[in-house]
């Protein structure tokens, strides 16, 4: 089995999470995450080639600890039949199953591989917010990869922040974020266009439908009403 293989990267907190598990909902997709392989945790081998067998504990250990909580679990939208120990196992499964030295790009395609073939889907899209800040780590390992951008406006991005009970809010720090974010969500946008849509908060929360239509076609992938199945994502916010 032959995976196609995107991505879900942008600002944290803003419906990206809603939004994966959305798409996960469609027959040819399944979205896992947050790997955050290519970007807070990735693993430059010493040699610059590939990972060593002491690497590859390494980075076992580190992908085993994550809760993976974008589809893993019993909310709609989540993997049917497969929690997080079930998701560990297969973790497991896949650095066991490498023996000899190989390159971060190969080694992230096989976890993506193992779970089109789990699930049954050619579609794998991974889920990191702040894969935006390493898109071009990300194409330099597959330059047919497509990003699909999760955008905030100012002052959206300030309320939900504020709104999370599981983070200090700081304003300052939090206007902040979201400059970074942005100017990153630009730059991708500017760079590489047709490899890259954009779906704003916004339109998440007042046209789910057009938003769920647009990312289908943007990945040539027969349209589905999949926002219809999951419960309205201003359920999720204030």
């Amino acid at each position: 089995m032959r995976a196609h293989m995107h991505f879900i990267v942008g600002m944290s907190r803003s419906g990206i999470t809603w939004l994966s598990r959305c798409l996960n909902l469609h027959p040819a997709i399944t979205v896992f995450g947050q790997s955050r392989f290519w970007g807070k945790y990735f693993l430059l081998p010493k040699n610059g080639m590939v990972y060593s067998a002491d690497e590859r504990r390494q980075l076992h250990r580190t992908m085993r600890s994550f809760t993976w909580d974008c589809t893993v679990g019993d909310s709609p939208g989540c993997f049917k039949g497969l929690d997080l120990e079930r998701f560990r196992d297969l973790i497991d499964s896949v650095f066991d199953g490498i023996t000899a030295p190989i390159t971060p790009s190969a080694h992230f395609a096989r976890l993506a591989l193992s779970i089109a073939r789990q699930t049954g889907k050619p579609i794998v899209i991974e889920k990191t917010p702040h894969h935006i800040k390493h898109v071009d780590r990300i194409l330099a390992a597959y330059p047919q990869a497509k990003f699909i951008i999760l955008y905030c406006g100012p002052y959206d991005y300030i309320r939900v922040q504020r709104a999370q009970s599981d983070l200090p809010f700081d304003p300052i720090v939090v206007a902040l974020l979201w400059r970074r974010y942005h100017i990153a969500c630009q730059e991708v946008m500017a760079l590489y266009p047709n490899q890259a849509v954009r779906v704003t908060f916004t339109e998440l929360l007042d046209e789910p439908k057009n938003a769920i239509a647009r990312v289908l076609s943007f990945l040539e992938i027969p349209m589905q009403d999949l926002s219809a199945q999951m419960p309205s994502c201003r359920l999720t916010f204030p």
